[in-house]
């Protein structure tokens, strides 16, 4: 609703742009994403994560790509019991 998208409308991609880094920069917290997936998807279904990393080092261009498969599980019916 904050982006304005129609009800038909998902974001598929996302891309983050830092400037430069100050000499002796180093990462201080974990990064993440967090995302909500479409509601509805059947339980099994599965889709490809992919995230492209790239900067300079040293005057030279230095890239990484990581892929991983994500695969939704169904919550179980009924649900568990905890005792309480």
């Amino acid at each position: 609703a904050a982006l304005g998208l129609a009800a038909n409308e998902r974001v598929t991609e996302v891309m983050f742009v830092f400037g430069q880094a100050p000499a002796g920069f180093a990462q201080v917290e974990k990064p993440q994403i967090k995302c909500t997936a479409i509601a509805g998807l059947k339980a099994g279904t599965s889709f490809v994560n992919i995230a492209d990393v790239g900067g300079t080092y040293n005057g030279v261009w230095v890239q990484a790509i990581s892929r991983w498969v994500t695969t939704v599980y169904g919550k179980p019916t009924p649900l568990p019991k905890t005792g309480y």
